[in-house]
This record gives C-alpha cells, structure tokens and sequence, in this order.
C-alpha cells in the first residue's frame, strides 16, 4: 500500500487469489471465515525496474456570474494531456527515492498535438539540489515551456517533503474484503492546500474501502476505494481576483486504487476524480460567482518482462 497511496497522494494524482490468508483458531468447520489480506504492500519503485506506463489527465474550469436566466458565463476552459512510455530507473537511493529514469516514448501529448514523435529517447533526471527534474533528448536539455509543462505533469521526479501517506492510516493488521476505516482529513488536506489554519473532521474527512481482490495484469490486486470530502473557507483557497470574496468551498475526491496483493510488486491503475465548487462575492460588481475546477486522471502502470526488457535495450 506505500506504493499506492504514495502516487495517489502525489496527484493532488489503480490467477487464483491467495494474499496472506490467516488460518482460523478455535472456530468450528461449519462457521465460514473470511480471508484476510495483507493491506500495505507494494513497493517504489528502484535502479533496474522496467515498466509500462500510461497517464491522462482531463481538466475543465468554468467561471459564471449572476443567477438563472441572467448568469453569464466568463470562461470556460478545457485541457487533456498524457503519455504513454515504456521506462527504466537507471538511478536511485533511498533518500531521494528514483533519480533519473529513461523513457522510450510511445505517445506524449497536449490536446490534439504530439509533442515527441514515439521512440524517442527522453530521460529524466532529478536536480536535489533544486528540487526540479531535468528532462534532456540525447545532448539536449528541453527547455521547450509547452513541452516542459505537460512533462512537469506527468513524468517529475523531484518529491513533496510532505509525507501524505500516513493520513491514510492504513491498518496494520491483515483485513477482511469489505473493510473501511476513516483518513486523516484534517491532516491530509492541511498538507495538500499548504496551509496552517485549523481544520477539523467536520471541514475534512474521508474513507478508504477495502472493496474487492481482481485482477491486475494477470496478478491478484487489491483494490480499494477512497472518498475524501473538504467544505470550507481558508485564505489558500481564495480567488486571486482583487477584491473578490471567497465565500463557499467544496473540494470532493473520489479515487479507486488497484494495487499489488505481493509486497515486491509494482503494477497498478487508478482512476480518480476531483471537483472543486466555490461561490465568490464581487463587492465591487455585487454579484455573486460560481468557480468549479473538474479533473479526471487515469493510469496504470505494469512491470516488462524480462523478454521485453531485452527488446527495449533495458537489458542483454
């Protein structure tokens, strides 16, 4: 599970099963027992791994004034962008985590328009010191701002300093299938807005469910669903508009997981959602606003087999 909710916390972006059964103590051959799984598994990724990956994002803003027949729309904007490689980590540790990873691009794209025609060799290496990945074609260091743009989106290196992963409180014990337990709320979107202000489990929550074990690239995988819920009015969410009240703020994010049953594992999809509602006030104008921000993500990620590796060039 580090390796799950770890990615899915840095979006802010899822045979026969057999994981970790306990056997039963004391219990009579009549009386069923459920089957207990193992909840924090997976690993991150390290030098030597191959892997397969996609990524797509969808994102909508609206802005509209006034109520009803009079509402009058300012903007509204969409944007789609992703990729899909075949990658290997070439350098890691465990201070920072992976280091520099090359791609063989299948498709990197912003709305219609490829941005690297497939094949090309991209690799990705992180600066600590400056706390940016540096992405280079051959001898050549992208500098392109479109092209550095959706890269930064989809394929950065460099990590938050904040460790999102224990607001889940994933349960230490194995759990049966059906299983759900409360998020650190407060906590959890104290760190993704950056902000100081007090928040409570009535502005913040969320619940994680253990919904069912299914397949994941011929492997049993656990899937879990996750619904987090913030409502409420803090200085880092306000319009940057002048003079412009923040008034209302809803923030709903919803997101299934299917990660590894095997602790060594590294495949996983996610699909996840959020939606951002504000109502603002223009004093100025006296009218009142309507923000919504909507983003779709999907990815999934799977280990190459050895064969692969070879025809890629990751391995003699």
């Amino acid at each position: 599970m580090r390796h799950r909710f770890t990615r899915l916390a840095l979006i802010l972006s899822c045979s026969a099963v057999g994981a970790y059964p306990i056997a039963a103590q004391d219990t009579q051959p009549a009386v069923a027992q459920a089957e207990l799984y193992d909840l924090d598994t997976g690993r991150d990724l390290v030098a030597g791994d191959g892997y397969r990956w996609s990524y797509n994002e969808y994102e909508r803003t609206t802005l509209s004034w006034g109520e009803g027949d009079e509402a009058t729309v300012e903007s509204d904007t969409y944007l789609r962008f992703g990729i899909t490689a075949n990658s290997l980590v070439t350098e890691s540790d465990e201070e920072h985590g992976v280091i520099a990873v090359r791609h063989i691009i299948e498709r990197l794209y912003l709305m219609d328009d490829d941005l690297l025609p497939p094949g090309t060799v991209l690799v990705a290496t992180l600066d600590a010191d400056e706390d940016k990945t540096v992405y280079t074609v051959g001898d050549d260091r992208i500098r392109n701002e479109t092209l550095l743009y959706v890269l930064n989106r989809v394929a950065r290196l460099d990590r938050s300093d904040k460790d999102y992963v224990t607001h889940f409180r994933v349960p230490e014990e194995p759990q049966p299938v059906g299983t759900r337990w409360e998020v650190d709320g407060p906590g959890f979107f104290r760190d993704a807005f950056e902000t100081e202000a007090e928040l409570d489990p009535t502005m913040a929550s969320g619940e994680v469910h253990f919904a069912r074990v299914e397949d994941l690239f011929g492997s049993p995988g656990l899937v879990m669903e996750v619904a987090m819920l913030f409502e409420g009015v803090i200085d880092e969410l306000a319009p940057e508009e002048p003079d412009v009240e923040l008034r209302a703020s809803t923030v709903r994010f919803e997101a299934t997981m299917i990660g590894p049953q095997s602790d060594d594992g590294i495949g996983l999809r996610v699909e996840l959602n959020r939606r951002t509602e504000q109502t603002w006030f223009d004093a100025d104008a006296e009218r009142e606003g309507h923000y919504t921000f909507y983003t779709e993500v999907s990815m999934g990620q799977r280990e190459l087999t050895e064969s692969e590796q070879v025809l890629l060039g990751f391995r003699e």
